[in-house]
């Protein structure tokens, strides 16, 4: 094993690079004094995590695609891109009648929700993770992280273990392009009880499972189209392994010095 590592960096037992398939064992340098640790995960389509673990490919899509998105429960939001999310109860809906120019009642609604939607808001481009901070060891991953979020999203797996390093890259590569940015913690509520402000950062507690950290772009373009930062491999922060094999990763502090991970 090689001395006098930098603090994030990974490498395999051999101190060879590794393929994207023999991702573990590794060993990150941490602060020892930083405990619980944080990670960011990554689950999407093998090639989709293949090109973010390799390449460094972030790739964003726009609220406005989420909002629309049909077919998949996990990632469709009918809420992303508003602003405000309104209840209103006992309300009564009228028409105006055309012949005589009076309101005439047509139902009565018992609850309905009112999205108020902003057009800079749907165009924001958004990369979506898994946040989990916990106390070392961990002797199961994959305990960690909820069964929805395992299923819901992809075969594979890209583990982040330095969350502060991954995030300054994105920064850095977003700057580099003049884009807005943006980051946070998704907070969880209870939609149907209240009216909420809303934004990128807040999300209907049915998708609490997620435990979302989300980094937020605004490219200043309202064109509603993807677009794709480049931040460099992650072999150096990251491992990626199929997303069943969480369940054999555990993470222990070796010598206080570094966070060692092995597969079962």
């Amino acid at each position: 094993m090689r001395e006098n590592r930098t603090p994030g960096s990974v490498q395999g037992a051999s101190g060879n690079r590794r393929s994207y398939c023999d991702a573990i064992p590794l060993e990150v340098s941490i602060n020892p004094e930083n405990s619980p640790i944080e990670l960011i995960i990554k689950l999407g389509a093998h090639e989709h995590m293949r090109s973010l673990f390799e390449d460094g490919v972030i790739y964003m899509n726009t609220l406005e695609f989420y909002r629309t998105l049909e077919a998949d429960d996990e990632r469709r939001d009918v809420n992303e891109g508003a602003e405000r999310v309104r209840n209103w109860r006992g309300a009564i809906l009228k028409r105006k009648n055309p012949e005589n120019g009076a309101f005439e009642e047509i139902a009565q609604l018992t609850h309905s929700r009112i999205r108020e939607l902003n057009s800079n808001l749907q165009n924001v481009n958004v990369f979506c993770s898994y946040y989990l901070k916990a106390d070392m060891p961990i002797k199961n991953l994959g305990k960690e992280v909820s069964e929805r979020a395992k299923l819901g999203f992809g075969e594979y797996a890209v583990v982040v273990a330095d969350a502060g390093e991954f995030v300054t890259r994105i920064k850095q590569a977003a700057a580099a392009k003049g884009y807005k940015h943006f980051r946070s913690l998704v907070k969880y509520v209870d939609f149907s009880q209240d009216d909420f402000e809303v934004g990128p950062f807040v999300k209907d507690q049915i998708f609490a499972h997620q435990n979302e950290l989300r980094i937020a772009v605004y490219t200043g373009e309202n064109t509603g189209t993807a677009i794709q930062l480049e931040i460099g491999s992650l072999e150096d922060i990251a491992v990626m392994v199929p997303a069943e094999a969480l369940d054999e990763i555990s993470i222990q502090d070796k010598a206080n010095k570094a966070m060692h991970a092995t597969r079962a």
